[in-house]
């Protein structure tokens, strides 16, 4: 009773500010106010200081959440079903209203423009279609704004999920059937989409002749009519300004104003969702996706660490993949990588030249991700049709420009700089699938080193004998499983020995128990080594991959202009799977984390100090399943896990298909993935996770073509 009475003192708004300005054309966003009558209606909400969409909620549940945080509901466009409703300060609203009013009011001032409103129904004629759509053309000449009003019918209810599908069939097909007509226009908009009806706006070309005539004004006409807009505008603007103040006062009822302290705050409202705690930083690449095209909008450039890069067909990368770039956790103090990083530069500094009185080894860990498909697969000998190039595995910011998918982009130009003995060390980029061990960005080490005859033979103390009769080539040599064509047996055991001991000594110096773990050297195949092995150790009876190595390709080494008097290894290893065996951390994900119980586990300057990862709490699971079904083509796995890595963000644990069929009489196909999500740093409420959820659904339909189960 004392809440209700309590939430009786606020506010209630009667009707919305905008309807005023409607009658003069002008809609400007307007506070919301939530009465006994509206307080159960739907609203899509949107925080608009996280920038980040919150769902679907009813207005009481989002009333709720704007007194905990102080803020204001702001009602954007109610045309939409259900209503686009946005979480803001009073200073931001003021700011959007007042640039409201102006532009369009400056619109207004101007010639004005008519509306020619053309209403169409799916199973019109074509004959008919063809002639109202020739009108329509006609009217866009003569300078005209053109509203397409399509028309589908009565309302369906939510419950009725075979009428709702059959209706989004019949949307999609009359907007294929409109889309020729459509795209003879420069420019076609969606204002409006529900179950009865779309709305699709052509803006008159008048608007952009007005736009390129004002350019080739004078400068002293353009500053005279800039005055003379200027003075009416604040005319006619403090006129509005107090006509909306007056109708403010009449169309608000306040009741009584009620300013809680903090702890009643938290007794009345004790619902709030935790997604607000998220911070998000708005996209700052432009990318955007076009429901009526169902497709990734980018735009004709993308802007990646103040350089400009053109967009293609194959541009496949989003904003959560280059919001990483260049966040460098391997260079960041206190950080597991950093410590990882320190104990590998620690170990091979060892390694001592006396001609170069220098290490041996050189170790390089800024160069940039982006590089070319010729340094990240021309040059180490990936062959044009090998499935590693495919877009399902790649971010490709363009046809020719990618985010490396490893550090082995680099060897051909650092061997090609004169290093014969080198790590190179950074970030990689892949589509992977989601799990607590695979996350799409992640830190390699690439180790290479070169040998000549004399390295090889002459200076090697475990070599006997009359030397100078061992070749790295011979004239007979032949490929097999042991070696290259054009390889000596001799030369390729030595350096096989060289690589092994090398890793063996590392992981040595890295596990100081190693002697009690078993590990094993398992025979692989990759297109830059022949032959290749991968190192695995076994912990608490699990077998763990460690790296992969083996003896260079000797066409990599031409690449790079060495002649035939060299030969060489290399290994690549993954920085965070060698970091969540030495520190005992269960999920990939928390390298990303800025929470302080994490770091602080780390924050030591003796980078060889043996640290166990204790978990602060453990968070429970929130496992939700989401079916769908989609026509002929079904979706690629590494696309969903984008959308749904896209939206949910790290507090998406894994994402597993579960259940895949397909219907041989409706001729659809069905998948069922499970999402699992958890955060590191909280628990997650049952209201955040429905919300992400319904977005991630929302986005599956609208990106995807499909249709919940």
């Amino acid at each position: 009773m004392i809440r209700r009475f309590l939430t009786s003192q606020l506010f209630v708004s009667t009707r919305f500010v905008s309807q005023y300005y409607s009658k003069k054309k002008i809609l400007v966003p307007s506070r919301l106010g939530v009465t006994p009558g509206n307080q159960h209606l739907q609203v899509n909400l949107f925080d608009d200081e996280n920038k980040q969409s919150l769902g679907r909620m009813s207005l009481n549940e989002a009333q709720k959440l704007a007194k905990f945080r102080e803020l204001i509901l702001v009602l954007f466009d109610e045309s939409h079903d259900p209503p686009d409703v946005r979480l803001m300060t009073g200073k931001n609203l003021a700011h959007i209203r007042d640039e409201t009013r102006a532009n369009k009011k400056r619109e207004l001032s101007n010639e004005k423009i008519a509306d020619f409103a053309l209403r169409l129904r799916p199973h019109i004629a074509d004959k008919d279609l063809l002639t109202k759509l020739a009108n329509a053309k006609a009217a866009y000449a003569k300078g005209c704004s053109i509203r397409f009003s399509l028309d589908f019918g009565h309302s369906i209810d939510e419950k009725e999920t075979e009428k709702l599908a059959a209706r989004a069939d019949d949307q999609k097909a009359f907007l294929a059937r409109l889309k020729p007509h459509l795209e003879e226009f420069p420019k076609v908009h969606t204002n409006s989409k529900s179950v009865r009806s779309i709305i699709l706006i052509v803006p008159s070309k008048l608007l952009a002749e007005k736009s390129t005539k004002k350019t080739d004004k004078s400068a002293d006409v353009q500053q005279g009519e800039a005055a003379e807009e200027e003075s009416k505008s604040i005319d006619i603007e403090d006129k509005n300004i107090n006509i909306s103040r007056n109708i403010r006062r009449k169309s608000m009822i306040v009741l009584k104003r009620f300013y809680t302290r903090p702890i009643l705050r938290r007794i009345l409202y004790p619902y709030r969702t935790n997604a607000t705690t998220t911070q998000r930083k708005s996209d700052p690449f432009n990318i955007e996706y076009d429901p009526i095209k169902q497709a990734i909008i980018y735009p004709p450039e993308l802007i990646i660490q103040n350089k400009k890069y053109p967009t293609d067909s194959w541009t496949n990368v989003n904003g959560h993949i280059l919001s990483r770039i260049g966040q460098n956790l391997h260079q960041r103090k206190n950080h597991p990588l950093y410590h990882l990083t320190n104990r590998l530069r620690q170990h091979f500094y060892q390694y001592y030249d006396p001609r170069k009185l220098s290490p041996k080894f050189s170790i390089i860990d800024d160069l940039r991700p982006i590089v070319t498909t010729e340094q990240n697969f021309d040059s180490i000998c990936i062959p044009a049709d090998h499935v590693s190039r495919t877009k399902t595995m790649n971010y490709y910011i363009n046809k020719n420009t990618l985010l490396r998918a490893h550090t082995s982009a680099h060897q051909v130009d650092l061997m090609r700089s004169g290093l014969n003995a080198f790590l190179c060390i950074g970030d990689v980029y892949r589509r992977d699938h989601i799990d607590p061990t695979h996350y799409p960005v992640f830190h390699q080490c690439e180790g290479v080193q070169l040998f000549n005859k004399e390295e090889l033979f002459i200076e090697n103390r475990n070599v006997r004998g009359d030397k100078d009769y061992l070749q790295i080539f011979g004239p007979n040599e032949y490929r097999d499983a042991t070696k290259q064509e054009g390889h000596t047996l001799e030369a390729v055991k030595l350096v096989e020995a060289s690589l092994k001991k090398t890793i063996t000594d590392l992981f040595k110096n890295l596990f100081p128990n190693a002697a009690t773990l078993n590990s094993r050297w398992v025979d692989a195949t990759f297109p830059f080594t022949h032959p290749s092995w991968e190192y695995e150790i076994e912990i608490d009876g699990k077998w763990y991959e460690l790296l992969g190595c083996g003896i260079m390709e000797h066409s990599v080494l031409e690449n790079s202009g060495l002649s035939k008097d060299h030969i060489g290894w290399a290994f690549g290893l993954g920085l965070e799977r060698i970091a969540m065996i030495m520190y005992g951390i269960p999920d990939i994900r928390l390298f990303w984390s800025n929470d302080s119980g994490f770091l602080s586990q780390f924050a030591f300057d003796d980078s060889t100090r043996a640290v166990r990862y204790k978990p602060i709490s453990i968070y429970p699971q929130c496992i939700n399943d989401l079916s769908m079904w989609m026509g002929k083509t079904i979706i690629d796995p590494s696309d969903f896990h984008d959308l749904v890595r896209t939206i949910g963000g790290d507090l998406i644990e894994q994402v597993v298909l579960i259940d895949e069929f397909y219907n041989a009489k409706k001729q659809r196909h069905s998948q069922t993935y499970r999402i699992i999500y958890r955060s590191m740093d909280r628990t997650l409420t049952k209201e955040e996770i429905n919300m992400i959820h319904k977005d991630i659904e929302y986005h599956c339909k609208q990106q995807f073509g499909v249709e919940i189960r």
